[in-house]
C-alpha cells in the first residue's frame, strides 16, 4: 500500500539552471519530515540526497535540466520514484 502521496517533485527551468522542490505528505495531509529525498541524474550519473524539512518540504536548487529520477523513502512507509524529463 503506497502511503507517501502527494509527493509532487516540480523541475523548473529558468534559463541553464533548474529546481527541483516539493512538499512529501501522508495520505490524509499530514506532512512528513525527515524523509529521505534521493536525486539522480541518469545521464550525467551523480547523485543527491536530501532530506525534507519540519514542513515537509525539499527543494534542490541549481540542476542543469537533465533526465532525474527522484525516489522518496522514509521509515513505515514505502518508498516512492518518479522520472521527470
Amino acid at each position: 500500500m503506497l502511503l507517501v502521496e502527494n509527493f509532487d517533485p516540480f523541475l523548473y527551468a529558468q534559463g541553464v539552471l533548474a529546481e527541483v522542490h516539493g512538499i512529501v505528505t501522508h495520505a490524509s495531509g499530514t506532512v512528513i519530515p525527515g524523509a529521505t529525498i534521493t536525486v539522480i541524474d541518469i545521464s550525467k550519473g551523480w547523485t543527491r540526497v536530501l532530506h525534507s524539512n519540519g514542513d515537509g518540504m525539499y527543494a534542490l536548487p541549481q540542476l542543469e535540466p537533465d533526465m532525474i529520477s527522484i525516489s522518496v523513502e522514509t521509515p513505515n512507509f514505502n518508498r516512492q520514484e518518479q522520472l521527470e524529463e
